[in-house]
């Protein structure tokens, strides 16, 4: 076995580069050995004790999320619920202010057209009176 390390780490030597195949210039380019014998040398080389220099990081696994998106969040939006429900008396209030305060706008506009009104017919009816000599 020890031989076969040895050659595998000759050969891995020779061969760093082209472990993998890739596309160069438009074209694939194949690996200089096949996937079996590339794993068969990489088993040997771990098993021998040595590093193997050539795996491709990866990426770090993001754990896994068990169970219903809705009944993980259903405690925050309880909270959420629980908070604006306590605000809730101060909301309504303001509510009902805004919209009395439309109603006594509405009104007041109303009522001043209406004082206008009956001010232009008074003032019609006091220059009708009225005698120019």
């Amino acid at each position: 076995m020890a031989a076969r390390v040895f050659r595998a780490s000759q050969s891995l030597e020779e061969l760093s580069k082209g472990f993998y195949g890739c596309w160069k210039d438009g074209k694939w380019v194949r690996p200089a050995i096949s996937a079996r014998y590339r794993n068969r040398l990489r088993k040997e080389t771990l098993l021998s004790g040595e590093e193997w220099p050539y795996d491709k990081p990866r990426k770090e696994m993001k754990p896994k999320m068990k169970g219903h998106k809705c009944d993980r969040l259903a405690a925050e939006k309880r909270a959420r619920t629980e908070e604006l429900m306590k605000k809730m008396p101060q909301m309504l209030f303001d509510y009902k202010m805004k919209i009395n305060r439309k109603a006594w706008r509405r009104m007041m506009k109303l009522l001043f057209l209406h004082q206008k009104e009956r001010g232009k017919d008074r003032d019609q009816e006091e220059e009708g009176n009225s005698i120019t000599i």
